[in-house]
Parts: structure tokens; C-alpha cells; sequence
């Protein structure tokens, strides 16, 4: 379990109890504020944060020890293991489903639903065309098309896979 989510449910639950303390107290600018925290705090922030936690864990030692005034070559050595774990959460769904596994436990104990969709049951979206005028455009990124994250797949197919490609290139 990588650090970070290892101390998500501490400040989560005191979280949820000040919450539940603010809205029945006087205070409302508050109890607002609260109220917009705790709405941002579901599952999909927490697997977003077991995700970057273990990859900012895997990648800081490389980031300082590539900061660091003198640099000798055992540093080659760290990145070809760095790589070495960052091609293997790519490539292995294991390491991937034990991050999802503990996110999951993470919203349990913290008490926070757990809404994943199972995008497996909904028809496949139709195919967008784009307008005959941009045929001949470069187009890199529409208004409004939002790849699929609230599932499992969706969030390793569209999240985790496109932030592994980048660091691995």
C-alpha cells in the first residue's frame, strides 16, 4: 500500500465528522465549504489518488537523485528500474486490479460510496465524424467528447494507460 493512501481515511474521517458537526451548527459560510469538500471526495478522487500516489512514489527518488548537484552514472541503473516498474504496471493487469482493489477498501474504510459503473452492460457510443470543413485539419482535441473514466476499464483505458505512455516516452 503506497503511503498517501495509507493516510487517506485519517483525514477523511475527521472530515465527515466536522461535516456532520458544521451542518447542525450556526456557521453556514461553513457548513457550504464542508459541504462542496466533502462532495469532491468520492470514489473516483480516491482511485485518482491511489494512481498518482503510486506513480509520484515510483518516480521521486529519479526526480531527486536527478536534481542532485552531482550525478554519477548509478542514476542509469535507477531509471532502467523506474521504467522496468512503470512498463509492468502498464502491461499487468494484476498491479493494476491491486490498485483498484485498494482504492476500494480505501472508500470502505473511509466510508465512502463506492459507484463505479459497469460500462460492460451499456451499448457502445456511436462513432463521431468530424465536420466535412475540418477534413482536412489537424484536430486534437474536441469540445464535449469525454472518454469514459467512471469505470474500471474506462479509468485504466483512459487515465492510467495515456499517464504511463507519457512517462514511458
Amino acid at each position: 500500500m503506497t503511503m498517501l493512501c495509507a493516510l487517506l481515511p485519517l483525514p477523511v474521517l475527521p472530515l465527515r465528522r466536522d461535516y456532520i458537526d458544521i451542518e447542525g451548527g450556526e456557521n453556514a459560510k461553513r457548513a457550504v465549504e464542508a459541504r462542496a469538500l466533502l462532495g469532491s471526495v468520492d470514489c473516483h478522487f480516491v482511485i485518482m489518488l491511489c494512481f498518482m500516489s503510486d506513480i509520484l512514489g515510483k518516480t521521486q527518488s529519479l526526480s531527486l537523485f536527478l536534481q542532485s548537484a552531482t550525478i554519477d552514472f548509478s542514476v542509469a541503473d535507477l531509471i532502467h528500474a523506474v521504467c522496468a516498474d512503470l512498463t509492468e504496471l502498464r502491461s499487468n493487469d494484476d498491479k493494476f486490479n491491486a490498485l483498484y482493489t485498494e482504492a476500494v477498501n480505501l472508500c470502505e474504510a473511509s466510508g465512502i460510496e463506492i459507484n463505479f459503473s459497469d460500462q460492460t452492460a451499456l451499448p457502445p457510443a456511436r462513432k463521431r465524424k468530424i465536420p466535412a470543413k475540418f477534413a482536412e485539419s489537424f484536430v486534437s482535441e474536441t469540445v464535449g467528447d469525454r472518454p469514459d473514466t467512471k469505470s474500471k476499464e474506462g479509468f485504466q483505458k483512459n487515465v492510467c494507460f495515456p499517464v504511463l505512455d507519457s512517462l514511458l516516452t
